[in-house]
């Protein structure tokens, strides 16, 4: 009997799994890779191929998923069983994600005895780099950058040998045969050391640069964070820090159960967790209750912590790059960070550098998610979760290509989405070069060789349009706008395998349908079509970009609309501002309408990173039902569109009497609140006037666990459960996989 069995089948040491099981069963024949799937030839009756099918489904590598077993009647003519020679076919077979360190290799790596100990690259069958190495399909070492390291023979011996865990696994090494590290000083010249050497550099207080599976982190002690910010010039952004084990994150953070689980998966993103009350924890993320921690992933990130000095329990692991613009993968990229780097004068930099001989053939960036009630909300899908696909229904060839902020790319084949990793922000060269390489090496590896149709963002400036135009041109195709937040609830229509969703889409800007910038919006949604039903009352936005960086800017306006009095300008800006509301570009956006309550409420005064001021005034915001409701009046709603801003007045009268008390977290509470049961009064009074059983959140503003849970809460009071996100971002790291789907649609 020929068996094609599709799904997670390559790469995943499903090969070897076949052969142990069939030799086991006395059955000869073969398995190969063609591409599409793998090949089964067995010989026996069809009940003796039914068991094997079973006993392979019960007992299938950790990293293999079977989705589908298409059967032929042939039977072999050798008397043996045999592993073949891959084949090229359709491409169609998932391409699986970089997983962590095994605990048998694990084991290995730390055993003095074995002939791996301290190898920085084991790996076997069950885990370690897999899509940042593959260059090409079918599986298989030549076709992945480990193709530069032959086997020597003790690892070619394992190869080979049936019964060994690394039968057949093809990005084995050794240290005769593998990849290693090599330690450079802060002028970029080799020195001896190695890992233990680059430990010690950070256990003093040093600064250092680590190549890893997708890209190079910087690296240093949580006490040397100041010096990390002002070299790096990155003032008040949050860091990422790596923590020694699972039983140290409790030293460092509040995590319940469920973040502890996703922590120590096999894909070990950053998660992001409460954080406890430590000084050194501040500098990590100030103003902010909770912080991105992750556990060592790979085989140097133990190497590490075994020759750091035993006190320390973390450390940074921020991703190394030029400001805004990709991760540096290469050695002259890597070494060049530090001499072109934004530090300060007397301010010490880069102290070293550990770098592997390793070719990246795929950037790919730590994964960073929020676990919240059951669901995992992506604020980066990257490494651990690309290219794991999306099902969609339609079929044919389609492209998006993101928005701006969080830029991904999405394919779209064969009833499939396949998202890119993380890209970046879309106002720098190399990102839209990244952008393009990562959507092109994901055609090629699904073959993709024509394209029915492209999904941009409607905004007219943005950089990867340029992209867009000539990828229709070389494909002679069609290029299709799209409103932004049509793709947001578009992306979690496809999470959710929903047809249609009545959806409140909250983040910062967006280009809106009017030429303005949306923000606070209830769409109507299918992937065919979507309908405005209702929205945030418009305000302006002085300066446009400007308000966005300085939330002030944003009070001021919403304050004269409610001819308030405001004293949080000086006299040259009151004048200016007030001549420039007439002819400032209007938003809706729910995103600033919390930037300037959090200004109001004396949070945060500009914005140096993408949604500061908003992140910084969650931590004021509760979700509980005691919350007092009676500080403001209702939010009036006409034809769907929300007045917000004359309770706004009200906040402002509020925090301008001589007794204010500054009960912050009062007057934040009871404002959002309000705010909340109005969004959803609107969406439940579309849903039911239009028959539609589901009401959705999506959009940046959704990764705000207080006001989700208000929402929830208020939702459910309701009668409706809210549709949340579990595998698509919810911000604009989404968007492409929304485009892509209304592109198919559209088709």
């Amino acid at each position: 009997m020929k068996l094609h069995i599709h799904g997670v089948v390559q790469g995943v040491g499903f090969r070897p799994a076949v052969v142990k099981l069939a030799v086991s069963m006395n059955l000869s024949g073969h398995v190969r890779n063609n591409g599409s799937s793998v090949e089964v030839l067995l010989s026996g009756s069809r009940s003796k191929t039914d068991k094997f099918i079973q006993i392979l489904k019960d007992e299938l590598p950790p990293l293999a998923r079977i989705d589908l077993v298409e059967k032929f009647e042939e039977q072999p003519d050798n008397d043996d069983f045999i592993i073949l020679p891959s084949q090229k076919g359709s491409r169609s077979s998932p391409i699986p994600p970089d997983t962590s360190i095994c605990d048998a290799c694990l084991s290995e790596l730390l055993d003095d005895a074995d002939r791996r100990h301290g190898f920085p690259f084991t790996n076997c069958t069950n885990c370690g780099a897999r899509f940042s190495i593959i260059q090409d399909l079918p599986y298989d070492r030549p076709l992945t950058t480990m193709g530069d390291f032959p086997l020597c023979q003790s690892c070619q011996g394992e190869y080979n040998r049936m019964g060994d865990r690394r039968f057949h696994a093809q990005t084995i090494s050794c240290p005769d045969c593998g990849p290693d590290f090599t330690l450079y000083d802060a002028a970029g010249q080799s020195v001896e050391g190695g890992i233990e050497g680059f430990a010690d550099l950070i256990s003093s207080g040093q600064l250092g640069i680590m190549k890893g599976w997708g890209g190079s982190h910087i690296v240093c002690t949580l006490k040397a964070g100041t010096t990390l910010r002002k070299w790096y010039g990155r003032e008040e952004k949050p860091f990422a820090i790596m923590i020694r084990d699972a039983k140290a994150v409790y030293r460092y953070t509040k995590a319940n159960e469920e973040e502890m689980a996703l922590l120590t998966s096999r894909e070990r993103p950053i998660v992001l967790v409460k954080k406890r009350d430590r000084q050194d924890l501040d500098i990590i993320s100030p103003g902010l209750d909770n912080i991105g921690i992750m556990l060592p992933y790979s085989a140097v990130h133990h190497l590490l912590f075994k020759y750091l000095d035993k006190n320390i329990g973390a450390v940074i692991m921020t991703s190394a790059n030029p400001q805004g613009e990709p991760m540096a993968i290469t050695e002259p990229d890597i070494l060049g960070l530090g001499a072109s780097s934004p530090g300060i004068s007397g301010i010490h930099g880069i102290g070293g550098y550990l770098l592997h001989n390793r070719k990246i053939a795929n950037r790919c960036d730590d994964s960073l998610i929020i676990r919240h009630a059951g669901h995992n909300y992506f604020i980066r899908r990257s490494r651990g979760f690309v290219p794991v696909p999306l099902e969609i229904s339609q079929t044919g060839n389609f492209i998006g290509l993101g928005a701006h902020e969080n830029l991904t790319s999405a394919t779209g084949s064969a009833g499939f989405i396949y998202p890119s990793q993380y890209i970046g922000k879309s106002s720098k060269y190399g990102v839209l070069d990244f952008l393009e390489s990562a959507t092109r090496h994901m055609m090629h590896l699904r073959g993709i060789w024509e394209v029915n149709g492209i999904g941009i963002d409607m905004h007219p400036g943005y950089g990867n349009r340029k992209l867009a135009k000539r990828m229709a041109s070389e494909f002679d195709c069609e290029i299709m706008e799209i409103q932004h937040h049509w793709a947001h609830a578009a992306s979690l229509l496809v999470d959710a395998g929903i047809d249609e969703a009545v959806v409140m889409t909250l983040d910062g800007t967006g280009y809106g349908a009017d030429g303005n910038a949306w923000g606070g919006e209830i769409l109507a949604a299918t992937l065919s079509s979507y309908e405005r039903v209702g929205h945030l009352a418009e305000f302006p936005l002085l300066g446009g970009e400007a308000a966005v960086k300085e939330p002030m800017r944003l009070a001021f306006a919403m304050a004269s609309l409610t001819n308030r009095p405001f004293h949080n300008a000086t006299r040259e800006e009151h004048d200016i501002f007030v001549k420039m509301i007439e002819n400032a570009p209007r938003t809706t956006s729910a995103g600033r309408v919390l930037d300037a309550v959090s200004h109001t409420l004396g949070v945060c005064d500009s914005r140096t990173y993408d949604g500061e001021p908003a992140m910084k005034l969650e931590r004021l915001i509760n979700s509980d039902t005691n919350i007092n409701k009676d500080l403001f009046n209702s939010f009036n709603i006409k034809d769907g569109v929300i007045d917000h801003i004359t309770p706004f007045g009200e906040l402002l009268d509020i925090v301008s009497k001589p007794t204010y008390s500054g009960k912050r977290e009062k007057l934040a509470s009871a404002y959002v609140s309000k705010l909340v049961k109005a969004l959803c009064d609107v969406a439940v009074q579309a849903a039911e006037d239009k028959g539609i059983k589901r009401i959705g959140l999506t959009g940046g503003v959704s990764y705000n666990i207080p006001i989700t849970d208000m929402i929830m809460k208020e939702l459910a009071a309701q009668g409706y459960e809210l549709v949340r996100h579990h595998r698509v971002p919810n911000g604009d790291g989404g968007i492409s996989i929304g485009q892509c789907a209304i592109v198919g649609a559209s088709l």
